[in-house]
Parts: C-alpha cells; sequence; structure tokens
C-alpha cells in the first residue's frame, strides 16, 4: 500500500489534464470514455446486481494461483467480501464499457472473471461481440456463470482453469484479438508472459487494459516495460488501470491522465 501511496502522489505531480494534451486522440478517449456521464441502459441493472452480492453472505472456497490479495489470503471467502475488494469500482468498469462502447471490438477476452460483474459490463457494451473470460477458482467461476444468467447474457464463453493452460488454447484457435482486459495473477512475470502471448494476436486496433497497475512494484515494473516496447505506439496511464493500443504510423506517445482517479 506504501508503493501505492508514493506512486500516486508522483502521478498527481507529473499528470496532466485534457487541457495539456494535443494529441486528438487521446482527446475523444477523454471525452468518449472518461468525461462521458450518460447513465447507459445496462448500468442500473449491473449495480443492483452489485448490491445484491455485497449482502451476500455465501462462502465459497479460493484457489489463487496469482499474487494474492491486499486484504485477505483465506482459502474461504463470503460473496460479500469478494465483491467488495475484487470488483473493479463503478468508475473502472463504467469506463471499460464505454472504452468497448467507442472502439466496437469483435473479440473480447477478460483474464480473470471473478463474480463475474465487470464481464457483464464488457458483455454489455457490445451485445453481438464474442466474449470469453477465464477464472481460475471453481466456486467463484460457478457463481459467476450464475450471474451472467441473471444479467441474461447466455453468449458469454466461461472457462474455468489456470491461465497458464487455458490461455495458450484459446489464442491458439484464434485469429486476431481486438480487446483483453488483464485482471488476474498480478505478478510480474505472468503479466509480462500473458501480454506476450496476447500480442501475437493482436492488431493495429487492438486495445489492452492493465489492472491495478501500481498494486505492487513488480506490477508497476510490468507496466513499465511494456509501455517501452516498440510494439506499442500509445499507451494512457489513469493509475488505477493503464490502456495501450497499437497503432500503426504514430510517433510513440505516453500520457498520465489526472482525471476521476483514485486508489482503488
Amino acid at each position: 500500500m506504501i508503493h501505492k501511496i508514493v506512486c500516486y502522489l508522483k502521478f498527481l505531480w507529473k499528470g496532466k489534464t485534457k487541457y495539456s494534451i494535443q494529441s486528438p486522440f487521446v482527446h475523444d478517449f477523454i471525452e468518449r470514455v472518461l468525461d462521458d456521464k450518460e447513465l447507459y441502459y445496462s448500468f442500473l441493472a449491473m449495480n443492483h446486481l452489485k448490491s445484491k452480492l455485497q449482502k451476500n453472505k455465501s462462502l465459497l472456497s479460493i484457489h489463487d494461483k496469482g499474487a494474492g490479495s491486499h486484504f485477505s489470503n483465506k482459502k474461504t471467502k463470503s460473496v460479500e467480501q469478494i465483491a467488495k475488494t475484487a470488483i473493479s469500482s463503478e468508475f473502472k468498469a463504467q469506463a471499460l464499457f464505454k472504452l468497448i462502447n467507442l472502439y466496437q471490438p469483435k473479440i473480447i477476452l477478460e483474464l480473470g472473471t471473478s463474480l463475474g460483474l465487470t464481464t457483464c459490463y464488457l458483455a454489455n457494451a457490445k451485445r453481438n461481440s464474442e466474449v470469453i473470460t477465464i477464472e481460475g477458482s471453481k466456486e467463484i467461476h460457478e457463481a459467476a456463470k450464475k450471474n451472467f444468467n441473471k444479467m441474461g447474457l447466455h453468449k458469454i464463453r466461461a472457462l474455468c482453469g489456470g491461465f497458464d493452460v487455458q490461455l495458450p488454447l484459446i489464442l491458439q484457435n484464434m485469429k486476431e484479438l481486438d480487446f483483453v482486459f488483464f485482471d488476474g495473477n498480478h505478478t510480474k512475470e505472468a503479466t509480462l508472459n500473458y501480454y506476450h502471448q496476447c500480442k501475437a494476436k493482436a492488431n493495429p486496433n487492438t486495445v489492452f487494459v492493465f489492472d491495478d497497475i501500481y498494486w505492487s512494484k513488480p506490477m508497476t515494473s510490468a507496466w513499465n516495460k511494456i509501455i517501452s516496447d516498440s510494439a506499442i505506439s500509445l499507451s494512457l496511464d489513469l493509475f488505477s488501470f493503464g490502456v495501450v493500443f497499437f497503432l500503426e504510423n504514430r510517433a510513440k506517445q505516453h500520457f498520465q491522465i489526472i482525471h476521476s482517479v483514485n486508489l482503488n
């Protein structure tokens, strides 16, 4: 947590607002993803689902194969605990929805389903997209599938298993990958490994989003290595998450954008 606070203070010192950014592409991103105040049709339903999950006392067995949690490493947690600590904030989930809505990806991959609420945002943003999500913990995976059914999202391809096993199987049968949300196993080695595997399927319009880029020093190190990759032409640091683009014929740029960001 100290690492995150120190990074946040540096972020506030070095970050820029949209008024000091000259890039038209980044301005469009800010206006249509961050500044957009529209309440989309599905937000109320997803907020209702989140509220129900945060009151659910049911216990689930946890099999965390990643970097663990800042809050608790217990092998059993209630749905309520998971919903309050492992689900993306409303700001982040809605930003992901608007990202999908803006760039219209055909194939969306999520690494780390948790209870599936963020997956619902991804799937609701473009209902004719193919959404694939992977969760390593069996009981959480089953809970997520129930939530998809409650939301009427029957086309989500929800897989259970370790990323190291499932990701190569998914990618080997895929020509291109349009959008990836990296939200599981926040270790440096794993993050870089999954990034390079997914990068092999990227196209000039592909968007990758990395959650919790300041979760730990190793995770921040992984983020810095990713944005320095020559394949990345544009990277945006929103503090709570980072976005990278593979745009062609564009000089490499990186922006730290001060907006409605927080320590969540």
